[in-house]
């Protein structure tokens, strides 16, 4: 651990955040563009980041999550380098995993590279893109959402940089058949130093609409009967030079409220965090919070740290510390409820909080009922944000890859296809905080939420009825206490993934649906999804 020095926790509130960081990426990048996903489909959260930003050409890496902490050293990076910026997940070829769009950026120079995508591949990015944008462009932060309603993922880029002046417009590559057009197939009609780019709802209609974030203006654009509109169908009436945008039902009124992490680097003595209401699907013009300290704001993230039942927002900045401003009420104090910085302020620079679960001591798992959707539409589970998605039904069919689409850093589900609609999704009742650090040492942080850790009771088990099975005898489950499992996945010693099970309706003595016949002999594992902690089972096979 290169930094052991504590700026300032205040004490007030009821955030129980770690004081000190329980882990520091290794690695000596410019980390920027940061998301927590189950990328492995084990069950637990990996990070991924996007590294270099303006300062070098780095590689983008994952940290998987082994045995309930991130690995040091990330064991996947990518083959190529270059000027990464933001990060975004999603299915772009509709086959069930979360495929990794990174923000081309510019540095040395002022020269840009351009944005990529990387396949995801039986749970690990391929080393090399499958796709690059034709372009030249200075894009600091994208987004996967489906632009022209179709039914898959389009990539949002959002462009401009203000170091060189160079004004650029929020732009849209178009997914035909699981390939990304070379060139974009939609632009917006104004430019600015776009800073962020986010896919949400917010006028309610269950259609996507496309938010940007840029350092004169931020902006709405509409989408009208399945076609967005180019010319901003919103535009604040402030302009703070914002570099990051979020989107949560703040104050629980059923529609998305926007939150903005604004910097005064370059000429805005007015850099804070600000909070803008939806009123009936129409953003307020003007925040109705903005916070009191720091001066260069870069990042914002909502979630709910302490299981009161509303969102609490955690923030960071350049050179500055990380902070969460707890919900009391419906507002915010000005100041803090939890903080933390490096004593040397070079040493932190924050440019994403990533809400989510990594000692795996607080998972909790529901189902929620939508009703009856149309295709196209997004809809937002009430735990934001939700951490996996298990299981869609429509119509109570288990849906299928490339029948719905999941952004786990928006938050929503877009629906492929009508019916009544079931999710089933695991999310955290005490989250912890990941920061992305564009300082290249030391590295980027987790802060372990300590509130009410409390280990599953000890007559919730699930076991096999013995540990060495023959080949072509089947498995039991042995469950002894009142809990719910909605996946089982079964795994070969190696950490392959062999087969899957989910099903809502899994009780004592239930024979899994694994064929052991046509496996070798050898050590295999069976890891289960439930409303506790996940458990990893272990068997022989002879």
């Amino acid at each position: 651990m290169h930094v052991l020095c504590l700026l300032g926790v205040f004490l007030w509130g009821a955030v129980e955040l770690d004081t000190e960081p329980a882990w520091e990426s290794a690695d000596n990048d410019f980390s920027t563009g940061g998301v927590l996903a189950d990328i492995d489909d084990d069950g637990d959260l990996d990070l991924v980041t996007g590294n270099g930003n303006d300062m070098d050409r780095d590689p983008n890496r994952v940290y998987y999550n082994e045995n309930d902490m991130l690995e040091d050293t990330a064991s996947w990076s990518s083959a190529d380098i270059a000027w990464n910026g933001h990060i975004s997940l999603g299915d772009m070829d509709a086959d069930g995993d979360l495929d990794l769009a990174v923000a081309g950026f510019a540095g040395g120079g002022w020269v840009s590279d351009p944005s990529r995508v990387y396949l995801n591949e039986e749970g690990t990015f391929a080393s090399n893109p499958a796709w690059l944008g034709a372009d030249t462009l200075h894009a600091f932060s994208c987004d996967w959402g489906d632009a022209d309603a179709d039914g898959d993922l389009d990539l949002a880029i959002a462009a401009g940089n203000e170091y060189n002046d160079r004004r650029q417009k929020v732009v849209i590559y178009e997914n035909s058949d699981g390939v990304l057009s070379a060139e974009p197939m939609w632009e917006s009609d104004d430019a600015d130093y776009n800073m962020d780019v986010c896919w949400v709802d917010i006028d309610g209609d269950g259609d996507l609409d496309l938010a940007a974030g840029g350092y004169e203006t931020n902006r709405i654009y509409f989408m009208e009967n399945g076609t967005l509109n180019q010319q901003a169908g919103w535009v604040s009436a402030d302009s703070h030079h914002t570099v990051q945008i979020a989107f949560a039902d703040f104050d629980r009124d059923g529609d998305m409220d926007m939150a903005a992490g604004d910097n005064n680097q370059i000429g805005d003595d007015q850099s804070r965090v600000r909070v803008y209401l939806n009123q009936d699907g129409t953003l307020d013009a003007l925040p109705f919070w903005e916070s009191k300290l720091w001066r260069y704001q870069s990042c914002v993230a909502w979630g709910d740290v302490d299981a009161d039942g509303d969102l609490d927002l955690a923030a960071g900045g350049w050179w500055e510390p990380l902070s969460v401003y707890e919900n009391i009420e419906g507002t915010f104090d000005t100041l803090p409820a939890w903080s933390w910085g490096t004593l040397n302020p070079y040493d932190l620079v924050c440019e994403q909080v990533i809400w989510g679960e990594i000692n795996n001591d607080h998972w909790k798992w529901t189902k929620e009922d939508f009703g009856t959707r149309d295709a196209g539409e997004a809809v937002y589970p009430s735990h934001f944000p939700a951490l996996d998605i298990t299981q869609v039904w429509i119509d109570d069919e288990q849906a299928g890859p490339g029948e719905f689409f999941w952004n786990p850093a928006d938050g929503w589900i877009l629906l492929c296809k009508p019916g009544e609609v079931k999710v089933g999704y695991y999310y955290s009742e005490y989250p912890d905080l990941v920061v992305t650090n564009w300082a290249s040492s030391p590295g980027n942080f987790l802060f372990l939420n300590r509130e009410q850790q409390v280990s599953p009771p000890q007559d919730a088990l699930v076991s096999l009825p013995k540990t060495i099975f023959s080949r072509g005898e089947p498995l039991h489950l042995i469950i002894t206490s009142n809990i719910q499992i909605s996946r089982v996945v079964l795994y070969d010693i190696t950490g392959r993934r062999l087969a899957v099970h989910n099903s809502s309706n899994i009780t004592n003595n239930y024979r899994l649906p694994f064929e052991t016949s046509s496996l070798p002999s050898g050590v295999y594992m069976i890891y289960i999804h439930s409303d506790t902690k996940p458990i990893t089972l272990r068997f022989h096979l002879l």
